[in-house]
C-alpha cells in the first residue's frame, strides 16, 4: 500500500468518526440516567411541589405499616397547636409529667425547669421520647388524652388508615399507618413554618433554670446532623423526621429544596446492611440527588408558539393561496417537571385536539380553539390551551352565497318545493283537463247546431 492510499484511508476514517459524533453525543450526553437502586426500603414516595406531581413511588400506598418515629410529626403538630403561643412558659418537670418514658431520650430529668420551647426542640429536633411524653401531659393532662387528640387530628386530615397508641412511635400491636397517610401528615408539617424551622435545626442549646451549665440537643435526623449517624448529611434537606423501631424499620420523611425545585421524600421500612449502612438515609439521598441533578420544573414552551392550524370558512384567500388558515398558538407559557437535558425544539411531541374541524369567519384573536398535550419520549409532561393569534375577516360575498346555499338546502325550502311542485302539476293538469272539456263541449255544441 502506497503512502498516498494510506493517507486517504486515515482521512476517511477520521471523517467517519466525525460524522458519528452527533450520534454518540445523543447516546452518552443526553440520555437521562436510570432511577437509582431503591431495594433498601419497602415503601417510598417522592413528590415535587412545583409540578404537584408524584415522581416516584414504591409499595402500596394503602398497605398497613408501623409508623415508627413519623408519629412524632403528628405529636409535634398537635403540641404546636396548643403551645405555640406559650413557648416562653417555664415548666418544672415532675415524675407525673415524665411518667412512662422509654426508648430514646434527650435527657430531660425530673426536677428540670425548662421552657416549653426547649421541649418542642427536644421532640421535633431531637426526637426525644421524654419530650413527647412531657408535652403530651402538658397539653392534654394525660398521654391518653393527647393520643386521642392525635387520632382526631388524623381523621380531620383524611388519614383514614392511621391509628396512634402513643406519641413517641414505639411499636405497639394496634399502632398503624400507611405510606399515603404519612405523606399527608408530612405535607401538613411542611405548611407549618415553626415545625420546619425546628426540624431543620442542626442543634439546639438551652439552659435549665435549676442547672448552671447549658445543655445541647442534637438533631437525631442524620440528613441534618452527624449526631446519630455519620455520612448522610444533605444540605438541601430541611427536616422533617427520622428514626427507627424494630417493627417499623428505619424511616425518613425529608423535605428538601435547592431554591428552585422542592421535594418531599418519604422512605419507610428501611434496612440496615451488614456493614452498618442505614438504607433509609442512603435511599433518600440517592433519590434526592438523582432528581436534583437530572430533573427540574421549567418552562418547556413559550406563549405564542405555533402548534397547529385550522382552515377558516367564509374568508377569501390572499396572496394566491387556496385556503385561509388560522394559526393556533399556545395561550400561555407551559411549565413541566422534565429532564434537564431536553432539547425542547427537537425532543418534544405535541398531540393537538380542536373543538371544531374548521373555523368560521370572522375569527377573532385569542379565541380558544382547542388544546395540546406535550410529551417527551412518550411520557406526558403538560397540557395547554390553543388560541388564534390574529383576526380573520369574513367575506360578504361568501356569506351571501352561504346564506343562499343555506336557504336553498334548508328543510323549509324542500318542504316548499314538495308542496309547490305537486300543486303546480295539479294546476296544469286541471287547467288542461278543463280546456279539453271546454273544447269537447264546444265541438259537441257546434255539431248540434249543424244538425
Amino acid at each position: 500500500m502506497t503512502k498516498l492510499k494510506c493517507f486517504k484511508l486515515i482521512i476517511a476514517f477520521f471523517c467517519f468518526l466525525f460524522l458519528l459524533i452527533p450520534v454518540f453525543s445523543q447516546i452518552f450526553v443526553c440520555a437521562t440516567p436510570p432511577i437509582p437502586d431503591t431495594s433498601g426500603a419497602e415503601h417510598i414516595y417522592v413528590y415535587n411541589f412545583e409540578s404537584e406531581q408524584v415522581i416516584y413511588s414504591k409499595g402500596e400506598m394503602s398497605s398497613k405499616i408501623y409508623p415508627a418515629s413519623t408519629v412524632k410529626i403528628m405529636s409535634g403538630l398537635v403540641a404546636l397547636k396548643y403551645l405555640c403561643n406559650r413557648q416562653d412558659d417555664l415548666i418544672t418537670l415532675t415524675q407525673d409529667i415524665l411518667e412512662g418514658v422509654e426508648g430514646f431520650t434527650v435527657n430531660f430529668k425530673v426536677g428540670d425547669t425548662v421552657a416549653i420551647r426547649d421541649l418542642l426542640y427536644g421532640l421535633i429536633c431531637g426526637g426525644g421520647n421524654d419530650a413527647a411524653i412531657a408535652l403530651a401531659n402538658i397539653c392534654s393532662g394525660s398521654v391518653d388524652a393527647f393520643v386521642e387528640e392525635m387520632n382526631k387530628t388524623a381523621v380531620s386530615l383524611g388519614m383514614s388508615d392511621t391509628h396512634y397508641t402513643n406519641p413517641t412511635g414505639i411499636d405497639s400491636p394496634d399502632m398503624k399507618t400507611t405510606l399515603k397517610d404519612t405523606v399527608i401528615i408530612s405535607k401538613k408539617a411542611i405548611e407549618n413554618e415553626l415545625f420546619v424551622k425546628i426540624a431543620s435545626t442542626n442543634s439546639y442549646t438551652y439552659s435549665p433554670e435549676n442547672e448552671s451549665q447549658p445543655k445541647t440537643i442534637a438533631n437525631r435526623n442524620a440528613l441534618i446532623s452527624n449526631y446519630s449517624a455519620i455520612g448522610y448529611q444533605n444540605k438541601k434537606v430541611k427536616g422533617l423526621n427520622a428514626g427507627m423501631t424494630d417493627n417499623g424499620g428505619y424511616c425518613v420523611s425529608a423535605y428538601a429544596t435547592n431554591g428552585q425545585d422542592t421535594y418531599l421524600c418519604v422512605v419507610m421500612g428501611g434496612r440496615e446492611t451488614s456493614t452498618g449502612k442505614l438504607m433509609s438515609y442512603a435511599v433518600t439521598n440517592s433519590l434526592l440527588t438523582y432528581f436534583f441533578d437530572n430533573y427540574t420544573y421549567t418552562k418547556i414552551a413559550k406563549k405564542g408558539d405555533r402548534i397547529g392550524e385550522l382552515a377558516v370558512d367564509l374568508a377569501l384567500p390572499t396572496n394566491g393561496s387556496q385556503a385561509v388558515i388560522a394559526d393556533c398558538v399556545l395561550e400561555s407559557d407551559v411549565y413541566a417537571f422534565a429532564p434537564k437535558n431536553i432539547d425542547y425544539k427537537r425532543d418534544l411531541t405535541y398531540k393537538t385536539y380542536y373543538h371544531n374541524d374548521t373555523l368560521v369567519a370572522p375569527v377573532y384573536e385569542n379565541l380558544i380553539v382547542g388544546g395540546v398535550d406535550i410529551y417527551h419520549n412518550g411520557t406526558y409532561l403538560a397540557s395547554a390551551k390553543l388560541i388564534t393569534n390574529s383576526y380573520v375577516a369574513e367575506s360578504k360575498l361568501l356569506i351571501i352565497l352561504e346564506n343562499m346555499k343555506y336557504y336553498i338546502l334548508s328543510r323549509t325550502t324542500f318542504l316548499f318545493i314538495f308542496i309547490l311542485v305537486p300543486s303546480v302539476l295539479a294546476y296544469f293538469y286541471i287547467t288542461v283537463w278543463r280546456s279539453k272539456i271546454r273544447k269537447r263541449k264546444a265541438i259537441e255544441k257546434e255539431s248540434i247546431q249543424k244538425k
